[in-house]
Protein backbone atom coordinates (compact mmCIF):
# COMPACT_ATOMS: atom_id res chain seq x y z
CA UNK A 1 0.00 0.00 0.00
CA UNK A 2 1.65 3.17 -1.13
CA UNK A 3 2.25 5.96 1.63
CA UNK A 4 1.12 8.91 -0.73
CA UNK A 5 -0.12 9.77 -3.86
CA UNK A 6 1.86 12.54 -6.31
CA UNK A 7 -0.99 15.03 -7.66
CA UNK A 8 -0.64 18.62 -8.61
CA UNK A 9 -2.18 19.99 -5.75
CA UNK A 10 -0.71 23.65 -5.69
CA UNK A 11 -1.23 25.80 -2.64
CA UNK A 12 -0.99 29.20 -1.85
CA UNK A 13 -1.77 30.39 1.63
CA UNK A 14 0.74 33.19 2.13
CA UNK A 15 -2.33 35.89 2.16
CA UNK A 16 -4.44 34.15 4.68
CA UNK A 17 -1.55 33.24 7.43
CA UNK A 18 -0.36 37.68 6.95
CA UNK A 19 -4.09 38.33 7.94
CA UNK A 20 -3.75 35.40 11.14
CA UNK A 21 -0.43 36.56 11.48
CA UNK A 22 -1.73 40.61 12.18
CA UNK A 23 -4.30 39.39 13.80
CA UNK A 24 -1.77 37.74 16.37
CA UNK A 25 0.18 40.58 16.76
CA UNK A 26 -2.94 42.95 18.08
CA UNK A 27 -1.84 43.63 21.52
CA UNK A 28 -3.21 47.08 23.77
CA UNK A 29 -3.92 48.28 19.79
CA UNK A 30 -6.60 51.16 19.88
CA UNK A 31 -9.95 49.86 18.42
CA UNK A 32 -13.36 51.66 18.34
CA UNK A 33 -16.50 50.40 18.85
CA UNK A 34 -19.82 51.32 17.58
CA UNK A 35 -23.79 49.81 17.39
CA UNK A 36 -27.25 50.42 17.90
CA UNK A 37 -26.89 49.30 21.38
CA UNK A 38 -23.95 51.45 22.29
CA UNK A 39 -22.53 54.87 21.84
CA UNK A 40 -19.55 55.08 19.65
CA UNK A 41 -16.39 54.32 22.14
CA UNK A 42 -12.40 54.03 22.20
CA UNK A 43 -10.91 50.92 23.69
CA UNK A 44 -8.30 48.43 23.52
CA UNK A 45 -7.45 44.93 22.03
CA UNK A 46 -4.76 42.62 22.75
CA UNK A 47 -4.99 39.04 21.84
CA UNK A 48 -4.72 36.19 24.23
CA UNK A 49 -4.41 32.46 24.20
CA UNK A 50 -7.78 31.35 23.04
CA UNK A 51 -9.38 34.71 22.05
CA UNK A 52 -8.93 38.00 22.10
CA UNK A 53 -9.49 40.90 25.38
CA UNK A 54 -11.13 44.28 25.18
CA UNK A 55 -10.81 47.07 27.30
CA UNK A 56 -13.25 50.45 27.36
CA UNK A 57 -13.02 52.96 29.70
CA UNK A 58 -15.91 55.04 28.79
CA UNK A 59 -18.43 55.31 31.37
CA UNK A 60 -21.13 54.81 28.69
CA UNK A 61 -20.67 51.15 29.03
CA UNK A 62 -22.11 51.16 32.67
CA UNK A 63 -25.47 50.44 30.86
CA UNK A 64 -24.65 47.41 29.77
CA UNK A 65 -25.77 44.11 31.60
CA UNK A 66 -23.16 41.59 31.58
CA UNK A 67 -25.72 39.19 30.70
CA UNK A 68 -25.86 40.61 27.66
CA UNK A 69 -24.26 39.25 24.28
CA UNK A 70 -24.23 41.69 21.59
CA UNK A 71 -23.94 40.87 17.64
CA UNK A 72 -23.26 43.06 14.60
CA UNK A 73 -20.64 45.85 16.46
CA UNK A 74 -18.81 48.07 13.88
CA UNK A 75 -15.02 48.10 14.75
CA UNK A 76 -12.11 49.90 13.74
CA UNK A 77 -8.63 48.21 14.36
CA UNK A 78 -5.25 49.53 12.09
CA UNK A 79 -7.73 51.48 10.01
CA UNK A 80 -9.57 48.16 8.61
CA UNK A 81 -13.37 47.91 9.15
CA UNK A 82 -14.52 44.46 11.16
CA UNK A 83 -17.93 43.26 12.79
CA UNK A 84 -17.93 41.44 16.25
CA UNK A 85 -20.79 39.32 16.94
CA UNK A 86 -21.49 37.80 20.53
CA UNK A 87 -19.90 40.49 22.27
CA UNK A 88 -20.02 40.71 26.26
CA UNK A 89 -18.71 42.22 29.56
CA UNK A 90 -16.87 39.49 31.71
CA UNK A 91 -15.86 42.50 34.11
CA UNK A 92 -15.81 46.19 35.32
CA UNK A 93 -14.77 48.23 37.84
CA UNK A 94 -14.61 51.73 38.77
CA UNK A 95 -11.61 53.55 40.34
CA UNK A 96 -12.80 57.02 41.86
CA UNK A 97 -9.78 60.05 42.88
CA UNK A 98 -11.71 61.67 45.53
CA UNK A 99 -8.78 64.89 45.83
CA UNK A 100 -9.52 65.38 41.94
CA UNK A 101 -13.29 64.12 42.06
CA UNK A 102 -12.75 61.98 38.76
CA UNK A 103 -13.41 58.51 38.12
CA UNK A 104 -12.31 56.10 35.84
CA UNK A 105 -14.98 53.31 34.63
CA UNK A 106 -13.06 49.87 32.96
CA UNK A 107 -14.96 47.04 31.36
CA UNK A 108 -12.87 44.18 30.31
CA UNK A 109 -14.64 42.62 27.36
CA UNK A 110 -14.74 39.67 24.87
CA UNK A 111 -15.84 38.09 21.98
CA UNK A 112 -17.08 35.37 20.13
CA UNK A 113 -16.83 35.89 16.36
CA UNK A 114 -14.76 38.36 14.23
CA UNK A 115 -15.57 39.02 10.44
CA UNK A 116 -14.48 41.48 7.77
CA UNK A 117 -17.88 43.82 6.47
CA UNK A 118 -17.59 41.85 3.03
CA UNK A 119 -17.85 38.55 4.71
CA UNK A 120 -21.27 36.90 3.74
CA UNK A 121 -22.70 33.90 5.12
CA UNK A 122 -24.88 32.71 1.79
CA UNK A 123 -22.10 33.28 -0.38
CA UNK A 124 -21.04 30.27 -2.39
CA UNK A 125 -17.47 29.98 -2.83
CA UNK A 126 -14.77 28.52 -2.04
CA UNK A 127 -13.65 28.39 1.68
CA UNK A 128 -10.60 27.87 3.88
CA UNK A 129 -10.39 27.12 7.32
CA UNK A 130 -7.47 27.12 9.52
CA UNK A 131 -7.57 25.78 12.65
CA UNK A 132 -5.24 27.24 15.25
CA UNK A 133 -3.22 23.67 16.47
CA UNK A 134 0.30 23.79 18.74
CA UNK A 135 2.64 21.90 16.45
CA UNK A 136 3.14 19.03 18.62
CA UNK A 137 -0.16 17.90 17.57
CA UNK A 138 0.35 17.34 13.90
CA UNK A 139 1.36 14.24 13.83
CA UNK A 140 2.84 12.03 10.97
CA UNK A 141 0.15 11.43 8.92
CA UNK A 142 1.44 8.92 6.87
CA UNK A 143 1.41 6.30 9.98
CA UNK A 144 -2.12 6.64 10.05
CA UNK A 145 -3.28 7.06 6.16
CA UNK A 146 -2.63 7.00 2.86
CA UNK A 147 -1.72 10.92 1.69
CA UNK A 148 -1.71 12.96 -1.09
CA UNK A 149 1.06 15.40 -1.90
CA UNK A 150 0.68 19.33 -2.24
CA UNK A 151 2.96 21.74 -3.60
CA UNK A 152 3.91 25.39 -2.28
CA UNK A 153 6.35 28.12 -3.21
CA UNK A 154 9.03 26.03 -1.59
CA UNK A 155 8.76 22.44 -1.50
CA UNK A 156 6.35 19.38 -2.84
CA UNK A 157 5.26 17.82 0.54
CA UNK A 158 4.62 14.49 0.64
CA UNK A 159 3.10 13.66 3.86
CA UNK A 160 0.79 16.30 4.65
CA UNK A 161 -2.62 16.16 3.11
CA UNK A 162 -5.38 14.18 3.18
CA UNK A 163 -7.42 13.95 -0.38
CA UNK A 164 -12.04 13.42 1.24
CA UNK A 165 -14.44 13.07 -1.57
CA UNK A 166 -18.23 13.09 0.16
CA UNK A 167 -20.93 12.78 -2.40
CA UNK A 168 -18.82 13.84 -5.82
CA UNK A 169 -17.51 16.91 -3.68
CA UNK A 170 -13.96 17.50 -2.64
CA UNK A 171 -12.01 18.81 0.40
CA UNK A 172 -8.50 18.72 1.84
CA UNK A 173 -7.32 18.54 5.09
CA UNK A 174 -3.69 20.08 5.46
CA UNK A 175 -1.13 20.02 7.94
CA UNK A 176 0.34 23.63 8.12
CA UNK A 177 3.65 24.87 10.24
CA UNK A 178 4.06 28.73 9.79
CA UNK A 179 7.14 29.21 11.75
CA UNK A 180 6.30 28.50 15.38
CA UNK A 181 2.63 28.13 14.77
CA UNK A 182 0.64 24.95 13.87
CA UNK A 183 -2.76 24.89 12.17
CA UNK A 184 -4.96 21.97 10.60
CA UNK A 185 -6.53 23.56 6.97
CA UNK A 186 -9.45 22.25 5.83
CA UNK A 187 -10.73 23.51 2.27
CA UNK A 188 -13.39 22.91 -0.40
CA UNK A 189 -12.62 22.72 -3.87
CA UNK A 190 -16.87 23.05 -4.87
CA UNK A 191 -18.18 26.40 -4.21
CA UNK A 192 -21.09 26.34 -1.11
CA UNK A 193 -22.42 28.49 1.58
CA UNK A 194 -20.67 28.99 4.71
CA UNK A 195 -23.19 26.98 6.73
CA UNK A 196 -22.70 23.88 4.65
CA UNK A 197 -18.86 24.37 4.29
CA UNK A 198 -18.52 24.49 7.78
CA UNK A 199 -20.54 21.57 8.98
CA UNK A 200 -18.66 19.34 6.33
CA UNK A 201 -15.23 20.85 7.79
CA UNK A 202 -16.96 19.43 11.48
CA UNK A 203 -17.59 16.08 10.03
CA UNK A 204 -14.06 15.71 8.90
CA UNK A 205 -12.91 17.09 12.14
CA UNK A 206 -14.43 14.35 13.83
CA UNK A 207 -13.49 11.43 11.43
CA UNK A 208 -10.11 12.87 12.13
CA UNK A 209 -10.22 13.11 15.66
CA UNK A 210 -11.56 9.34 15.76
CA UNK A 211 -8.74 7.80 13.84
CA UNK A 212 -5.80 9.82 15.15
CA UNK A 213 -6.92 10.50 19.10
CA UNK A 214 -7.20 14.38 18.42
CA UNK A 215 -9.81 16.41 17.22
CA UNK A 216 -8.03 19.87 16.29
CA UNK A 217 -11.09 22.37 17.68
CA UNK A 218 -11.14 26.07 19.34
CA UNK A 219 -10.09 29.29 16.81
CA UNK A 220 -10.70 28.52 13.68
CA UNK A 221 -9.94 31.48 10.79
CA UNK A 222 -11.88 31.62 7.76
CA UNK A 223 -11.23 33.12 4.58
CA UNK A 224 -13.30 32.91 1.78
CA UNK A 225 -11.71 32.71 -1.94
CA UNK A 226 -12.24 36.56 -2.23
CA UNK A 227 -10.58 36.71 0.85
CA UNK A 228 -13.28 37.86 3.06
CA UNK A 229 -12.69 36.59 6.46
CA UNK A 230 -14.22 34.97 9.33
CA UNK A 231 -12.75 34.20 12.90
CA UNK A 232 -14.88 32.12 15.76
CA UNK A 233 -13.40 30.85 18.96
CA UNK A 234 -16.78 29.12 20.31
CA UNK A 235 -18.01 26.10 18.25
CA UNK A 236 -15.82 22.64 19.85
CA UNK A 237 -12.43 22.98 21.84
CA UNK A 238 -10.11 20.34 20.98
CA UNK A 239 -10.31 17.22 21.85
CA UNK A 240 -7.26 14.42 23.42
CA UNK A 241 -8.51 10.99 23.40
CA UNK A 242 -7.56 7.63 24.01
CA UNK A 243 -7.82 4.13 21.72
CA UNK A 244 -7.42 5.64 18.23
CA UNK A 245 -7.79 1.95 16.06
CA UNK A 246 -4.96 1.73 13.95
CA UNK A 247 -1.43 2.95 13.63
CA UNK A 248 1.03 1.55 10.84
CA UNK A 249 4.10 1.04 12.72
CA UNK A 250 4.19 -1.92 15.00
CA UNK A 251 6.95 -0.23 16.85
CA UNK A 252 4.97 2.68 18.08
CA UNK A 253 3.08 0.55 20.78
CA UNK A 254 5.27 -2.24 20.77
CA UNK A 255 8.60 -0.60 21.71
CA UNK A 256 9.41 -2.85 24.40
CA UNK A 257 8.82 -5.67 22.61
CA UNK A 258 10.45 -5.44 19.51
CA UNK A 259 10.12 -9.06 18.49
CA UNK A 260 6.62 -8.75 18.94
CA UNK A 261 6.72 -5.78 16.51
CA UNK A 262 8.71 -7.43 13.89
CA UNK A 263 6.57 -9.95 13.21
CA UNK A 264 4.22 -7.62 12.31
CA UNK A 265 5.96 -5.60 9.89
CA UNK A 266 4.67 -5.37 6.55
CA UNK A 267 0.98 -6.67 8.11
CA UNK A 268 -0.62 -3.53 9.24
CA UNK A 269 -2.41 -1.36 7.59
CA UNK A 270 -2.54 2.36 6.32
CA UNK A 271 -6.30 4.24 6.25
CA UNK A 272 -7.19 4.85 2.44
CA UNK A 273 -8.74 7.91 1.74
CA UNK A 274 -11.68 5.81 0.16
CA UNK A 275 -11.83 4.37 3.88
CA UNK A 276 -11.44 7.89 5.34
CA UNK A 277 -13.59 9.65 3.01
CA UNK A 278 -17.09 7.25 3.74
CA UNK A 279 -16.40 7.56 7.51
CA UNK A 280 -16.45 11.36 6.62
CA UNK A 281 -19.82 10.94 5.03
CA UNK A 282 -21.43 8.52 7.04
CA UNK A 283 -20.71 11.10 10.29
CA UNK A 284 -21.99 14.09 8.26
CA UNK A 285 -25.07 11.86 6.84
CA UNK A 286 -26.43 10.34 10.12
CA UNK A 287 -26.68 12.01 13.35
CA UNK A 288 -26.38 9.28 15.30
CA UNK A 289 -23.48 8.05 13.87
CA UNK A 290 -22.06 11.85 14.53
CA UNK A 291 -23.09 11.69 18.54
CA UNK A 292 -20.93 8.49 19.14
CA UNK A 293 -18.33 9.59 17.69
CA UNK A 294 -18.28 12.43 19.72
CA UNK A 295 -18.98 10.32 22.49
CA UNK A 296 -15.72 8.14 21.92
CA UNK A 297 -13.98 11.21 22.11
CA UNK A 298 -15.69 12.35 24.70
CA UNK A 299 -15.81 9.70 26.81
CA UNK A 300 -11.42 8.87 26.93
CA UNK A 301 -10.71 12.82 27.37
CA UNK A 302 -11.82 12.76 31.06
CA UNK A 303 -8.98 9.99 31.19
CA UNK A 304 -11.07 8.26 33.85
CA UNK A 305 -11.63 4.32 34.10
CA UNK A 306 -14.55 4.88 36.39
CA UNK A 307 -16.09 6.63 33.74
CA UNK A 308 -14.98 5.42 30.70
CA UNK A 309 -16.61 1.77 30.68
CA UNK A 310 -19.83 2.86 31.25
CA UNK A 311 -19.91 5.63 28.26
CA UNK A 312 -18.42 2.94 26.21
CA UNK A 313 -21.17 0.58 27.12
CA UNK A 314 -23.88 2.98 25.98
CA UNK A 315 -22.01 3.73 22.50
CA UNK A 316 -22.13 -0.31 21.99
CA UNK A 317 -25.52 -0.30 22.72
CA UNK A 318 -25.87 3.05 20.18
CA UNK A 319 -23.46 1.57 17.65
CA UNK A 320 -25.84 -1.85 17.96
CA UNK A 321 -28.84 -0.13 16.72
CA UNK A 322 -27.29 1.98 13.87
CA UNK A 323 -26.24 -1.53 12.51
CA UNK A 324 -28.27 -3.48 12.96
CA UNK A 325 -30.87 -4.31 10.51
CA UNK A 326 -34.31 -6.37 11.41
CA UNK A 327 -34.43 -9.96 11.37
CA UNK A 328 -36.93 -12.18 11.73
CA UNK A 329 -37.69 -16.06 12.07
CA UNK A 330 -35.96 -18.43 14.41
CA UNK A 331 -32.81 -19.74 14.63
CA UNK A 332 -31.09 -22.79 15.45
CA UNK A 333 -27.36 -22.30 17.33
CA UNK A 334 -26.59 -26.43 16.39
CA UNK A 335 -28.27 -26.88 12.95
CA UNK A 336 -27.26 -30.77 12.83
CA UNK A 337 -29.77 -32.69 15.75
CA UNK A 338 -27.21 -35.38 16.16
CA UNK A 339 -24.14 -32.85 17.20
CA UNK A 340 -26.69 -31.43 19.41
CA UNK A 341 -27.93 -34.71 21.02
CA UNK A 342 -24.22 -35.40 21.33
CA UNK A 343 -23.37 -31.93 23.11
CA UNK A 344 -26.27 -32.85 25.73
CA UNK A 345 -25.35 -36.43 27.07
CA UNK A 346 -21.93 -35.04 27.30
CA UNK A 347 -22.84 -32.10 29.50
CA UNK A 348 -25.69 -34.52 31.25
CA UNK A 349 -22.36 -37.18 32.07
CA UNK A 350 -20.40 -33.93 33.40
CA UNK A 351 -22.66 -33.32 35.76
CA UNK A 352 -23.42 -36.75 36.84
CA UNK A 353 -20.03 -36.92 37.21
CA UNK A 354 -19.77 -33.99 39.67
CA UNK A 355 -23.01 -34.96 41.61
CA UNK A 356 -20.76 -34.74 44.98
CA UNK A 357 -19.62 -31.53 44.32
CA UNK A 358 -23.14 -30.21 43.01
CA UNK A 359 -25.70 -31.91 45.28
CA UNK A 360 -28.99 -33.75 44.63
CA UNK A 361 -31.05 -30.62 44.19
CA UNK A 362 -28.60 -28.36 42.21
CA UNK A 363 -27.80 -31.46 40.54
CA UNK A 364 -31.42 -31.62 39.66
CA UNK A 365 -31.68 -28.15 38.25
CA UNK A 366 -28.70 -28.17 36.37
CA UNK A 367 -29.92 -30.79 34.25
CA UNK A 368 -33.51 -29.40 33.31
CA UNK A 369 -31.47 -25.93 32.76
CA UNK A 370 -29.62 -27.48 30.00
CA UNK A 371 -32.29 -29.22 28.07
CA UNK A 372 -33.20 -25.99 26.45
CA UNK A 373 -29.89 -25.79 25.43
CA UNK A 374 -30.09 -25.38 21.79
CA UNK A 375 -33.60 -24.11 21.69
CA UNK A 376 -34.43 -21.95 19.08
CA UNK A 377 -33.35 -18.18 18.83
CA UNK A 378 -36.20 -15.54 18.30
CA UNK A 379 -34.95 -12.99 16.28
CA UNK A 380 -37.45 -10.58 16.73
CA UNK A 381 -37.52 -11.20 20.53
CA UNK A 382 -33.58 -10.90 21.72
CA UNK A 383 -31.74 -10.49 25.04
CA UNK A 384 -29.56 -7.67 25.83
CA UNK A 385 -26.60 -9.54 25.22
CA UNK A 386 -27.83 -11.67 21.70
CA UNK A 387 -29.07 -8.09 20.70
CA UNK A 388 -24.88 -6.51 21.04
CA UNK A 389 -23.78 -9.80 19.54
CA UNK A 390 -26.59 -9.42 16.47
CA UNK A 391 -24.24 -6.56 14.65
CA UNK A 392 -21.35 -8.15 15.00
CA UNK A 393 -22.69 -11.32 13.72
CA UNK A 394 -24.27 -8.99 10.54
CA UNK A 395 -20.54 -7.55 9.93
CA UNK A 396 -19.14 -10.91 9.58
CA UNK A 397 -16.93 -10.58 13.03
CA UNK A 398 -15.82 -13.31 15.04
CA UNK A 399 -16.25 -12.74 18.60
CA UNK A 400 -14.04 -14.87 20.91
CA UNK A 401 -15.07 -16.09 24.80
CA UNK A 402 -12.92 -12.74 26.19
CA UNK A 403 -15.34 -10.22 24.13
CA UNK A 404 -18.32 -11.83 25.00
CA UNK A 405 -17.43 -11.80 28.83
CA UNK A 406 -17.10 -7.92 28.15
CA UNK A 407 -20.35 -7.77 26.78
CA UNK A 408 -21.65 -9.09 29.69
CA UNK A 409 -19.60 -6.65 31.61
CA UNK A 410 -21.27 -3.67 29.80
CA UNK A 411 -24.88 -5.44 30.78
CA UNK A 412 -23.67 -4.75 34.73
CA UNK A 413 -21.95 -1.07 33.67
CA UNK A 414 -24.91 -0.03 32.16
CA UNK A 415 -27.45 -0.95 35.33
CA UNK A 416 -25.17 0.79 37.62
CA UNK A 417 -22.41 -1.66 38.41
CA UNK A 418 -19.70 0.53 37.66
CA UNK A 419 -17.56 -1.08 40.07
CA UNK A 420 -18.12 -4.71 38.76
CA UNK A 421 -19.35 -5.43 42.31
CA UNK A 422 -19.51 -9.19 43.03
CA UNK A 423 -16.77 -10.06 40.92
CA UNK A 424 -13.87 -12.19 42.14
CA UNK A 425 -11.48 -8.62 41.85
CA UNK A 426 -11.26 -7.42 45.31
CA UNK A 427 -8.29 -5.18 46.19
CA UNK A 428 -8.50 -1.22 44.88
CA UNK A 429 -5.58 -1.51 42.76
CA UNK A 430 -7.10 -4.83 40.81
CA UNK A 431 -10.07 -3.26 40.17
CA UNK A 432 -8.27 -0.04 38.51
CA UNK A 433 -6.27 -2.40 36.14
CA UNK A 434 -9.50 -4.31 35.11
CA UNK A 435 -11.65 -1.27 34.26
CA UNK A 436 -8.57 -0.62 32.09
CA UNK A 437 -8.58 -3.54 30.89
CA UNK A 438 -12.81 -3.87 30.44
CA UNK A 439 -12.22 0.10 29.24
CA UNK A 440 -9.56 -0.94 26.54
CA UNK A 441 -11.64 -4.45 25.35
CA UNK A 442 -14.94 -2.83 24.42
CA UNK A 443 -13.07 0.15 22.76
CA UNK A 444 -11.52 -1.88 20.63
CA UNK A 445 -14.88 -3.71 20.25
CA UNK A 446 -16.47 -0.32 19.13
CA UNK A 447 -13.34 0.14 16.95
CA UNK A 448 -13.87 -3.41 15.18
CA UNK A 449 -17.76 -2.23 14.42
CA UNK A 450 -17.48 0.78 13.32
CA UNK A 451 -14.50 0.31 10.91
CA UNK A 452 -16.09 -2.70 9.44
CA UNK A 453 -19.27 -0.59 9.21
CA UNK A 454 -17.20 1.62 6.69
CA UNK A 455 -15.98 -1.11 5.02
CA UNK A 456 -12.51 -1.26 6.46
CA UNK A 457 -10.39 -4.20 6.14
CA UNK A 458 -7.38 -5.12 8.12
CA UNK A 459 -5.63 -4.90 11.03
CA UNK A 460 -6.66 -2.59 14.50
CA UNK A 461 -4.94 -2.01 17.52
CA UNK A 462 -5.90 -4.80 19.94
CA UNK A 463 -5.92 -1.91 22.88
CA UNK A 464 -6.94 -4.87 25.85
CA UNK A 465 -3.88 -6.76 25.03
CA UNK A 466 -1.72 -4.17 26.71
CA UNK A 467 -2.96 -3.85 29.68
CA UNK A 468 -3.64 -8.10 30.59
CA UNK A 469 -0.18 -7.86 32.51
CA UNK A 470 -1.14 -5.57 34.88
CA UNK A 471 -4.30 -7.59 35.38
CA UNK A 472 -2.70 -10.47 35.22
CA UNK A 473 -4.61 -12.27 32.56
CA UNK A 474 -3.20 -14.21 29.51
CA UNK A 475 -5.62 -14.64 26.77
CA UNK A 476 -3.49 -15.57 24.14
CA UNK A 477 -4.84 -13.12 22.05
CA UNK A 478 -2.96 -11.02 19.54
CA UNK A 479 -1.71 -7.01 20.03
CA UNK A 480 -3.59 -6.33 16.60
CA UNK A 481 -6.93 -7.47 15.68
CA UNK A 482 -7.61 -8.73 11.43
CA UNK A 483 -10.90 -7.33 10.71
Amino acid sequence: MAATEDIDNYKNVSKELNHINSLLTWSATPIELESSEIPKVGGIISKEENGFRVEVTDFEFQRLDRRDRINTIKVKVDNTDYIINGFSIDSSETNLDVVKGKGRFQNICSFNELQSIDFKLNHKTKYKCFISTPISKLPQLHYVFETVTYQDDKTNHFYDCLRIRIDNKIFDLTQIQDHDKGYYLIENFDAMDFESFSEFAYSIKQAFGYVTSYMPGGEEYFFSEELSFYYRNHHRPSIKSMFKPLHYNPYHLLHQKREIAESYLDKLNRMSLKIFSDLVTSIHKHEQFSALILLMLDATSVRSFLVIPSLFAVAIESLSKLIVKGETGKEFLITNPDVSIMILDKLNKVIDDNLDRIGDKNHAKLKARIQGLNRPINKEHLTNDEKLIQPFDQLGITLNENDILTITHRNDLLHGNILLEGDIIKTEGQKDNYMGYVSAKLATLINTLILKYVGYSGYIINHSKFYEESCEIDTKEEYYRLI
